[in-house]
């Protein structure tokens, strides 16, 4: 009896060793085929909801600038003072970035509901700024503005890259340059407000708010492509060896200083640009805000040309190339900083 109950243990153990192996194929290929079952339309579908995200993103972070003057006096503050805005939103967005990777990992199958979330919440806090009459509460607003805009940045960037995989390249640079296009056009509402209602610009906030809470409202209602889950790249990170480990820890660790560096001399510049102008040209403020709406306007559209470039020229390339473009005219701005038309071309 005790050699045929051993026998009867081994049998049972491989039986619940085979339904082990079969619920982890079929989870691994469910886990597959989720994006594979969406059709290429779908995937548009899908794409152009993170696009309108993403020129959201864009319209809250190009309008800040300009209206800076307005914020300190709203606050009874100096432009000096105010100036740190710019360092607690990004404080904010740096911490958000940290914990949006876990939460989006941890609700895979809910990425396009907290998208919706965060996209609400934001334009929600930045449409209550006219109300703000303190400097402390409006730093502690932009802060959590940051930590809630991250969840934007690596949503869309994370779920369009899940979408489209390996073909991402295009589809990577059009969510750009729709961010590009927020960008332009808010500090092109902002420069019209000061126009047409002065001392009222900070109105802005309501109409970018509206308009952008009611664009993102058929994103919620179409159901999110599922991530994949954190064994997956478990998986493919003992596929590698130890070697080839090390060598994608420090691509990794340059792409981050890069993208540090890159990001944040972007929105300072743009950040700043509408005070420089007023400051050291006396450029009124509606033109002021017109030539911080041209600087994200040519971004845009070097990011649309990137579009097509991006399926024929490889990156490498292309980062050598922008890294060329930006520190001639970085040169211009340096050597011509008195002469207004070459500042302007510089821009």
């Amino acid at each position: 009896m005790g050699i045929e109950d051993e026998e009867a243990t081994v049998f049972l153990d491989q039986e619940k060793t085979e339904d082990i192996g079969k619920v982890l194929v079929e989870d691994e290929i469910t886990s597959k085929q989720v994006t594979d079952e969406l059709t290429h339309k779908q995937k548009l579908i899908h794409s152009f909801i993170y696009f309108n995200a993403f020129a959201q993103l864009g319209v809250v972070t190009g309008m800040i600038g300009p209206l800076l003057w307005e914020l300190a006096s709203n606050t009874g503050t100096t432009i000096e003072k105010i100036g740190i805005i710019f360092a607690f939103r990004a404080s904010g967005w740096m911490v958000g970035s940290l914990i949006a990777g876990r939460v989006f990992q941890k609700f895979n199958s809910s990425g396009n509901l907290i998208l919706f979330i965060s996209l609400f919440t934001s334009l929600s806090i930045s449409a209550t700024f006219p109300f703000v009459h303190k400097l402390w509460l409006l730093l502690c607003l932009n802060g959590v503005t940051g930590v809630i805009m991250s969840f934007i940045d690596v949503g869309g960037n994370t779920l369009i890259l899940y979408i489209w995989k390996d073909k991402v390249g295009p589809y990577l640079q059009a969510l750009h340059f729709s961010f590009g296009i927020g960008a332009t056009v808010s500090p092109f509402i902002v420069g019209s407000l000061m126009k047409l209602l002065p001392g009222r610009a900070l109105y802005s906030f309501w109409i970018v708010a509206g308009i952008g809470i009611l664009s993102a409202v058929p994103g919620v209602l179409i159901k999110s492509p599922r991530t994949g889950d954190k064994a997956d790249g478990e998986k493919e990170g003992k596929a590698q060896g130890r070697w080839a480990k090390i060598k994608s820890r420090v691509l990794t660790v340059c792409i981050g200083l890069l993208l540090f560096m890159y990001v944040g001399a972007e929105t300072s510049y743009g950040g700043w640009l509408f005070t420089y102008a007023k400051e050291i040209y006396n450029i009124p403020d509606a033109e002021a805000a017109y030539m911080v709406s041209g600087f994200w306007g040519a971004i845009t559209v070097g990011r649309l040309i990137a579009v097509p470039l991006s399926a024929k020229i490889k990156a490498k390339t292309m980062l050598i190339i922008d890294l060329i473009g930006s520190v001639l005219s970085l040169m211009m701005l340096i050597f011509f900083e008195r002469l207004q038309t070459e500042f302007c071309f510089g821009v």
